[in-house]
C-alpha cells in the first residue's frame, strides 16, 4: 500500500520531509536579519541626540590657534531658541569627516572634564567626550544641571588649554560644527588654516611726474600737452604778463625737487630784454625787464630768491621749489607767471627764449 506525503504551502514554500531544513533556514536568516537591523537603527538613535524642529542660526566658533594639525582650545558660541531646562542635552561635533581630515584627540588627552559650558545662571555637569571613529566625528557632550537664564547665550569650551584640546583637521577648509541640544540644533564653521581668509597684494612701482596746465588761455596756451606764452606787444606804459601751473607727483617719500632752467636770455640774436635784478621790487612799466612771479601752494615751498615778487629767469638749472614728502599731482602746485616790460631804448624786435622745468624725486 502506498502513502503519499501531504504538503502545506507557508509563506510560498513547500514544506514537506524534504524541504523542512530549507524552511527553518529561510526563517532563522530572515530574524538574523531583523535583529541585526534593530541593533543598527538602536545604536544610530541613541548616537544622535534627539533634535527638533526649531534652529539654531548663530552658531560660532572660535579656534584659539587656526593652523592646520595645531592642539588648541576651541570656543563655541550659540543661543538656544528653546530655553533650557534640567537634564537638556548639549552635544557638539567637530567636522563631518570621519576619516583623513577629522579633528581628533591626537595625544589621548581629552576627557569628560575637556568641555566646559557657560551661560548666565546654569550650571551643567555629566560632561562626556568621545574621539573620532571611522563613523562618526569628534563629540563633546554635556547636561545641564541647574537651570539659570535658560535661553540666554552660551559659550562652550573645548579643551581645558591651548595645549590640551582637539587637533584641527590636517587640510584647510570650512569645517563643519554641529550643535544639538535636546530640542534646537545649527551649525556653524571652524576655519581651519585660515581657509576664509584672501590674500590680496598689488605691485606700487615708484613714479614720478610733471605736468603743465591752468594757462591762462589769453596770452599763455596749452596745444598737444606743449604749453608756450606770447607776452603780446609790450609798451613803455604797459606790462606784458602770462602765467601756468607746474603740477608734481611723486610717491618718493621725501618729496620733490622742482627746478627751472633756460636757453639764456629772452633775446633776438644779439639783443635781449635785460633780466629783473634781485630785490629791485616789482617788474614795472617803463623800465627794461624781465622775470616771473612765483606763487607756492602749501605743500611747496620756494627756494631762496624764488620766495619774492619777482625773481629773474635763471640760464643754469637752479632749484626753484621744494616738497618734503609725497604729492598728489592733482593737488597743490606752483603757479608761474612771465613778466616783461620796456624803456624807450629796447630795439622793436620780436624776442624769445625757451624755459625747462624739471622735477628730482627724493627717494
Amino acid at each position: 500500500m502506498k502513502t503519499k506525503n501531504k504538503t502545506k504551502r507557508v509563506f510560498g514554500i513547500s514544506r514537506g520531509k524534504k524541504h523542512t531544513a530549507f524552511f527553518y533556514r529561510e526563517v532563522h536568516d530572515a530574524i538574523s536579519l531583523i535583529i541585526l537591523l534593530a541593533i543598527t537603527a538602536l545604536s544610530v538613535y541613541f548616537f544622535l541626540p534627539k533634535v527638533e524642529a526649531a534652529g539654531i542660526d548663530d552658531v560660532t566658533v572660535t579656534l584659539g590657534d587656526a593652523a592646520v594639525s595645531a592642539e588648541n582650545q576651541i570656543t563655541v558660541d550659540f543661543t538656544p531658541v528653546t530655553a533650557f531646562t534640567a537634564a537638556t542635552t548639549v552635544s557638539i561635533y567637530l567636522g563631518e569627516a570621519t576619516t583623513g581630515d577629522e579633528f581628533t584627540d591626537g595625544d589621548a588627552d581629552q576627557s569628560a572634564s575637556d568641555i566646559d559650558c557657560v551661560q548666565s545662571g546654569t550650571t551643567f555637569n555629566n560632561g562626556a567626550f568621545t574621539d573620532a571613529t571611522a563613523t562618526a566625528p569628534m563629540l563633546y557632550y554635556i547636561e545641564v544641571n541647574t537651570v539659570g537664564a535658560g535661553n540666554g547665550a552660551v559659550t562652550c569650551t573645548l579643551g581645558s588649554s591651548g595645549t590640551d584640546g582637539p587637533s584641527n583637521p590636517g587640510v584647510a577648509d570650512g569645517h563643519s560644527v554641529f550643535v544639538a541640544t535636546t530640542d534646537d540644533a545649527g551649525a556653524g564653521i571652524a576655519y581651519v588654516g585660515d581657509a576664509n581668509d584672501v590674500t590680496v597684494s598689488v605691485a606700487m612701482l615708484y613714479n614720478l611726474a610733471l605736468t603743465i596746465d591752468n594757462a591762462d588761455g589769453t596770452r599763455c596756451t596749452t596745444a598737444s600737452g606743449v604749453t608756450s606764452c606770447n607776452l603780446g606787444v609790450v609798451l613803455t606804459t604797459t606790462v606784458g604778463s602770462g602765467n601756468y601751473d607746474v603740477n608734481v607727483g611723486t610717491n618718493a617719500v621725501s618729496g620733490a625737487t622742482l627746478q627751472i632752467d633756460s636757453d639764456g636770455a629772452i633775446r633776438n640774436d644779439a639783443e635781449s630784454i635785460a633780466a629783473y635784478v634781485e630785490d629791485s621790487g616789482a617788474i614795472t612799466a617803463g623800465t627794461e625787464e624781465y622775470g616771473i612771479d612765483v606763487a607756492a601752494d602749501a605743500a611747496w615751498a620756494a627756494a631762496g630768491d624764488f620766495s619774492d615778487d619777482a625773481s629773474p629767469v635763471p640760464e643754469t638749472a637752479t632749484t626753484l621749489a621744494t616738497t618734503t614728502a609725497e604729492i598728489n599731482i592733482a593737488a597743490d602746485d606752483i603757479t608761474i607767471t612771465h613778466k616783461a616790460a620796456i624803456d624807450s631804448t629796447v630795439q622793436p624786435l620780436t624776442y624769445a627764449h625757451i624755459v625747462t622745468w624739471t622735477a628730482i624725486a627724493n627717494f
